[in-house]
């Protein structure tokens, strides 16, 4: 799987301090090329462990969950780059399938395990990295960790997992014990308002303005009971069967939900 021929280049940080960067492209297994950033503190390094982050935010976009660091709040991707790179470590930041630079579909969740593990065995054969590759991040980004781990990927050295990774998406996550979490509904709004496809689509991009109403797909509409057993309404010590149950939110084939798109709040009102 080859690189791109992008050449390093030197990063100027505050404070006099810097770090080198060179654009990747790994082609994974069907062929879709994924995009990444390479940080090291030097060009041309020799081999060192890898540190691998996949993000469907932007690889070089700063991200308040980062916290803090150097003064900036959040910090750049390059900040944070130079503190590993400092201490001997490669940093990988790459755009999930779709995001960013990245070709293909995004689908969220469900390509982030070959996607992943790809990913990582590339990164062990170059030239750069000496077969250790971790994995960080937080949010999205350990939900990718946690899924290119159950392919057990050889060269997966160590993860850092940080608010994400779950075993099962029908029990939490996606769904609460089968019932459609809303926050993935909104969370869909969110990254489509600010997608290449509707910022370049002016009745797409009008679709979005504030009075308009949306109507979003639920693929399922079984929902569990919630009384005392999540799934049963029996005790959560003696009763531990799965039930699901039969009520549904809309009698078609398929469930909905609408979305109202508001105006922004006013600065200094309340919420």
């Amino acid at each position: 799987m080859p690189a791109s021929d992008d050449e390093w280049q030197r990063v100027p940080l505050p404070g006099g301090r810097t770090c080198w960067r060179r654009t990747l492209r790994t082609t994974v297994r069907d062929g879709i090329q994924l995009v990444a950033d390479v940080y090291a503190d030097r060009p041309d390094p020799g081999p060192g462990p890898v540190i691998l982050e996949r993000t469907p935010y932007g690889r070089r976009a700063a991200r308040t969950s980062d916290g803090a660091l150097s003064g900036e709040n959040p910090p750049t991707p390059e900040t944070v780059a130079e503190v590993f790179t400092r201490g001997g470590y490669r940093i990988v930041r790459q755009d999930c399938r779709g995001r960013g630079d990245s070709e293909g579909t995004f689908v969220k969740y469900l390509n982030e395990a070959t996607d992943g593990y790809d990913t990582v065995e590339w990164i062990a054969e170059q030239p750069w990295c000496d077969g250790r590759v971790a994995t960080m991040g937080v949010s999205y980004s350990a939900h990718a960790q946690a899924a290119l781990a159950s392919l057990g990927a050889p060269h997966l050295a160590a993860m850092f997992l940080d608010s994400g990774g779950f075993a099962s998406a029908y029990e939490a996550g996606t769904r609460m014990g089968g019932a459609f979490e809303l926050k993935q509904a909104t969370w869909a709004f969110h990254r489509a308002k600010v997608s290449e496809t509707v910022r370049t689509d002016p009745v797409l991009r009008a679709s979005f303005l504030a009075g308009h109403r949306l109507r979003l797909d639920v693929s399922s509409s079984n929902f569990p009971r919630f009384d005392v057993n999540s799934n049963t309404g029996g005790t959560e010590v003696g009763d531990r069967r799965k039930v699901v149950a039969t009520n549904r939110v809309h009698t078609g084939g398929r469930s909905w939900l609408t979305v109202s798109v508001l105006r922004p709040k006013p600065e200094g009102r309340p919420a």
